[in-house]
């Protein structure tokens, strides 16, 4: 221990810590610490050294000294050691503290110390602590604000009734200013001003106003910072008497300047002083009693556009006011007359006479501008040809640094003369037709340059050098070129034509679409050359086929056995399909391709190929024996053909080689089935003997009744209903579902589709596989006995309610738009379900017929708007409005976006969902509902039929059992193709499994759209 104690204390403990008590204040203590074993071993000793915390100082306190320093005091602390002091301090707003020590004895007795270089006006945090050996005490604080340091060097900037104070920025915190004065009527007033520098400013202003003219006044200043108040700063300043207001008479004339002004209300003078100075004048000055009730002053002889100075200021006998100067310019003289001294079809030249006195420029303005000009004559060009022009001119004095004066107007009118037109706007077709074209043009009023005469529109086929050419009234704005060939490419050109000539010209680039090639003569039919069991060779010539109708691209062969089935498919079986057939129907032999590359006739082998498991078009071996008929299919596009007649009738020969291996089997096998007739005798019998139902396929159903094709069969020998409770939790069954859609292949085929098949017709069928029957299809309203107006690929589909409680229909072409929009009229559809995709793997399958943004859309008659849209996962439900005449409606539009390209959607909850949805919103009505995909028949059918099933549970009627198989029997009487492919018919059980079972989740409004994924849907899977 140290001097204070020197006597030392054990204690023996069996705790890990131990607190000693009753230490001396500020001492510095040795503790040594030992281990003792049970047996009394001791480890050895581990020291430490430790100072107890002294007593803290008492009787803080501080003194002021000056602006920046205090002086701080205190007492030592009573029984305690101390080797000195510390002391900290810091402002309220900074967080860093300064700090000093007093360590050696010496000083460790004084009990002041001053805080120099403190900032004035700011208030400090004081902490004093005692120190021992390093170890502080607890610390005492006290606070003091420093007083702020009093405003030095005052000017005063004076006005009549303003007085500004400016003082340099003193250095430390200043919160405000508090200012009195007093003038000479010994009334006192004060304020207090915020101090608010901003950055980087030196000097403070502080502004007082309300001031008389004239007066002399005192003002005291004291800078204040948290309410300490700094010592006062006087200082004395005189306001300005006033002197008078001086207003320009403007409406003089340029050889005059008036003015007129305002005496002051204290008038401490005896008179007004007037002078008007000018380079090149000398006026005397005028002198005005100040109590002249006359204000007006005129100076004259003035030069008009001269630049002069108006001094004004008032003078008694002692004294003079601080002078008033105004600059004033004259206006300059206005030009009397403007000459046209030349006109073009684009420029005017102007003329005129310089005017008197000053001037510097002269202003030209008309409709497309202004133009400045030194010159007394200007050619304004870039102008309108054909065009009024009114053209103001105005003289300008002065500069921008020295006042713009001008003169009075003075105008002149001129019209520009004729040139050529301009450029045509908005040429492109609105209908392309295989023989014409309807055009669209308009030409702005402003690029007519002149009076129209007429416009040209001409034409080349590719390929050729001469132009045709049709022209147009002034008046027109469309036009129809006839007389094209199709399956060409045209360059249209179109000029609109004044006196003075034709305009630029205006270039539509575009092909002319396809006709299926003329049909050749009954005389023209493939040759044939040789035959063989399996084969026959054939020759056929590129001069077949015309290409007035487009150029032929590529050739196919149509190969039948069975004259009787339809050979005109675009979409013809394969060899491979015709294969389960006993006799042949007519099949295609091979991929279209163009024969005739260097050549003018093809000999080709119809059945050299041996066409393993193909399922694609292959050249597959002919049948033994078997009379055959051929024909050649020429295309002008995919979809566009024509077919030569079949051939006569040529057959394949026999093949007798079988006969060899017959009669080798007959030796072999006569021997064996002898001994085993012989067992048969003796009663030996296989033990493997059984039946064949082993080999059936499972069926979920024990029977079910064939479906026939035939119309005249009534609709329930094609039924195969199924109780609702076996539905719920059997086992679909593929094989027995493909049977069921395998007796359902012709169910319908065979009804007339006349007026599609009319020519008029053709072109509005979106495939040349799928036509409406006559017996069910929409007709529309017809237009001017027009044929074919009443014809749009749709058909009436009955279902649950009604037999016309759909309209199935394609999905619309370019030129079928306004039919599609029509029969929505017309039927008074409350709703349209959209099942595909405008665009699916780059392939066009329906144009977007409806308004997506605000801007409404117009087929023929009919305005369609768009007035609201919500957004779901899987569909887009969007709300548009039709208007014809003064009558609108309002109308659903359904679009299911996430078909995939398997042919059904990914999961029978998500089509289900939508078809709920739909269902809930649009309730069945006396009003039939517009269903289409792209052909109008795969995924159109199955959402009907899914919708029907629905229905029918929904309501309980026939809730004991679902025949899904009478239903698209009854819709494929309707329209061909309905549910077109199988996994869309077994996808139908899965749906409705799936929505007996309960497990349909709606789907909920979104934000944004899915990105569908979409099937290729044409004519294969529709």
């Amino acid at each position: 221990m140290d001097s204070v104690d020197n006597t030392s204390t054990s204690v023996l403990t069996n705790d890990t810590q131990l607190v000693i008590n009753n230490l001396y204040p500020g001492a510095l203590y040795s503790v040594q610490v030992t281990s003792i074993s049970k047996y009394g071993h001791q480890s050895t000793s581990r020291e430490v050294y430790q100072t107890v915390c002294p007593r803290p100082p008492n009787h803080v306190t501080a003194r002021f000294v000056n602006t920046s320093t205090i002086s701080v005091g205190w007492e030592t602390p009573n029984l305690s050691l101390i080797s000195g002091y510390l002391i900290q301090y810091q402002t309220e707003e900074e967080k860093q503290w300064m700090r000093f020590d007093v360590e050696n004895t010496e000083l460790s007795k004084l009990t002041t110390r001053d805080l120099v270089n403190l900032l004035p006006g700011e208030r400090y945090l004081i902490q004093v602590s005692s120190v021992s050996n390093t170890t502080q005490s607890q610390h005492v604080q006290i606070s003091w604000t420093t007083p702020p340091r009093p405003v030095t060097h005052v000017a005063a900037l004076v006005s009549p009734y303003i007085v500004t104070l400016k003082f340099p920025r003193a250095p430390g915190r200043v919160e405000l200013y508090n200012i009195t004065w007093q003038g000479n009527d010994t009334r006192v007033r004060s304020k207090e001003v915020l101090h608010q520098p901003a950055v980087g400013t030196k000097f403070v202003l502080l502004k007082i106003d309300g001031l008389v003219p004239g007066m002399i006044y005192t003002f005291s200043i004291t800078s204040v910072s948290y309410n300490m108040h700094s010592s006062v700063t006087n200082v004395s300043a005189q306001t300005w008497p006033l002197g008078s207001d001086i207003l320009l008479d403007n409406s003089a004339s340029p050889f005059s300047l008036i003015l007129n002004y305002i005496p002051p209300l204290v008038r401490n003078f005896d008179m007004f002083c007037f002078n008007l100075s000018a380079p090149a004048s000398r006026i005397p000055t005028i002198e005005k009693s100040v109590n002249d009730n006359n204000t007006r002053v005129s100076f004259d002889p003035v030069i008009p556009g001269e630049l002069y100075h108006v001094t004004v200021w008032t003078a008694s006998e002692h004294e003079l006011s601080v002078p008033t100067i105004v600059q004033y310019r004259l206006h300059p003289e206005s030009i009397t007359k403007i000459n046209i001294t030349e006109v073009t079809n684009m420029t005017v030249t102007l003329s005129w006479e310089i005017p008197h006195g000053v001037y510097s420029a002269f202003e030209v303005d008309y409709e497309s501008g202004s133009l400045r000009t030194p010159e007394p004559n200007i050619t304004i060009t870039a102008l309108k040809p054909y065009h009024n022009y009114t053209f103001t001119l105005t003289v300008l004095a002065g500069t921008k640094s020295s006042l713009v004066t001008k003169s009075s107007p003075t105008s002149v009118r001129a019209q520009t003369l004729e040139s050529f037109p301009g450029k045509v706007r908005g040429f492109y077709p609105i209908e392309i037709h295989a023989h014409n074209i309807t055009f669209v043009w308009y030409l702005s009023e402003s690029d007519y340059h002149g009076v129209i005469t007429k416009f040209t529109l001409s034409h080349r086929m590719e390929g050729t050098s001469d132009w045709s050419s049709v022209e147009y009234a002034p008046s027109k704005d469309h036009g129809v070129v006839t007389g094209l060939n199709p399956g060409r490419k045209y360059t249209f050109k179109i000029q609109a034509c004044t006196q003075v000539g034709p305009g630029p010209e205006v270039v539509w680039i575009g092909d002319i679409p396809p006709l299926p090639p003329p049909p050749p003569s009954h005389d023209i039919f493939p040759q044939t050359r040789l035959h063989t069991s399996s084969t026959i060779e054939i020759r056929f010539h590129k001069n077949f086929f015309s290409d007035d109708n487009g150029p032929i691209l590529y050739y196919t062969i149509i190969v039948a056995e069975d004259l009787s089935k339809n050979s005109a498919l675009l979409k013809m079986p394969s060899w491979s399909d015709v294969q389960s057939f006993r006799i042949w129907p007519p099949y295609q032999v091979l991929e279209p391709c163009q024969f005739f590359t260097n050549t003018s006739e093809v000999d080709f082998t119809i059945g050299r190929e041996t066409c393993p498991n193909e399922a694609h078009y292959c050249n597959g071996p002919l049948k033994q024996g078997t009379t055959y008929r051929v024909k050649v299919r020429a295309f002008t596009s995919p979809e566009l053909f024509t077919d030569t007649i079949y051939s006569p009738p040529v057959s394949t020969g026999k093949d007798v080689s079988w006969l060899l291996v017959m009669g080798f089997l007959v030796l072999i096998v006569l021997p064996v089935l002898f001994i085993i007739i012989r067992r048969k005798i003796v009663g030996v019998t296989s033990p493997r003997a059984g039946g064949i139902r082993g080999w059936l396929p499972r069926m979920s159903v024990t029977r079910r009744d064939t479906c026939h094709p035939s119309q005249d069969v009534t609709l329930h020998n094609c039924s195969h209903p199924i109780p609702v409770t076996l539905f719920c939790t059997m086992t679909l069954d593929p094989d027995w579902i493909a049977v069921e859609f395998e007796d359902l292949k012709s169910v319908g085929r065979g009804q007339p589709t006349t007026a599609a098949e009319l020519r008029c017709n053709r072109p509005k069928n979106r495939y040349t596989n799928i036509f409406p029957y006559d017996s069910s299809r929409y007709k529309l309203q017809p237009v001017d006995d027009e044929e074919g107006s009443d014809y749009v690929n749709a058909n009436y589909i009955g279902g649950y309610l009604s037999p016309r409680q759909y309209i199935a229909t394609q999905g619309p072409l370019c030129s079928t738009v306004d039919d599609f929009w029509r029969m929505c009229w017309e039927s008074r559809t409350p709703a349209i379900v959209m099942l595909t995709q405008c665009i699916e793997k780059h392939r066009d399958k329906c144009y977007k017929y409806w308004p997506s943004d605000q801007h409404p859309m117009r087929c023929a008659d009919i305005e369609i708007s768009l007035q609201d849209v919500c957004h779901y996962g899987s569909w887009v439900l969007s709300e548009l409005r039709m208007c014809r005449g003064g009558e609108h409606r309002m109308i659903s539009h359904y679009h299911f976006t996430t078909w995939p390209d398997s042919g059904v959607p990914s999961s029978p909850n998500t089509l289900v969902s939508f078809v709920l949805s739909f269902r809930t919103h649009i309730s069945p009505a006396q009003h039939p509902i517009v269903v289409h995909c792209s052909a109008g028949v795969g995924r159109t059918g199955t959402f009907i039929a899914l919708d029907t099933v629905l229905q029918r549970l929904y309501n309980s009627e026939g809730a004991g059992s679902v025949d899904i198989l009478r239903i698209v029997h009854g819709l494929r009487r309707q329209r061909v193709l309905m549910v077109q492919s199988l996994a869309q018919y077994a996808f139908i059980y899965e749906c409705v499994q799936v929505y007996l079972q309960g497990g349909v989740r709606h789907e909920e409004r979104q934000i944004q759209n899915n990105e569908a994924i979409e099937r290729d849907e044409g004519v294969d899977d529709l």
